[in-house]
């Protein structure tokens, strides 16, 4: 178990976040929280993982199990720092626009005013 405080310091310090799920599962937190750090993000493309992450802007999916393909990607994004930094940038934009309380209470306005028509 690693504190709040001890979580945050390691995103700051993190130049690129893995998440090799085999197996599929919800949306990971940990990719919301990279992307909320402008970090890019290589993952398997299982559950909710393909709807978050844009494969070659805000980082890359691979499929599960191909370890060749991970360490490609990765080792792609730590060689260059324009891409991994125009990446997580744009995970950071794409966070901002999809998963904060503000983008959230968009979403819900619209759906309340539609079923209100």
């Amino acid at each position: 178990v690693v504190s709040e405080e001890a979580k945050e310091n390691r995103l700051e310090d993190a130049w690129v976040l893995t998440c090799p799920s085999t197996t599929p599962e919800g949306q990971p937190l940990v990719i919301l929280e990279a992307m909320a750090h402008s970090i890019p993000v290589v993952a398997s493309s299982v559950g909710a993982i393909p709807d978050t992450i844009e494969d070659g802007a805000t980082g890359y999916l691979v499929s599960p199990g191909d370890s060749g393909a991970l360490a490609s990607r990765l080792s792609v994004l730590l060689r260059d720092n324009e891409l991994r930094a125009g990446m997580g940038a744009a995970a950071r934009e794409r966070f901002e626009q999809r998963y904060t309380a503000e983008a959230w209470a968009r979403r819900m306005s619209g759906v309340f005013r539609e079923a209100l028509s």
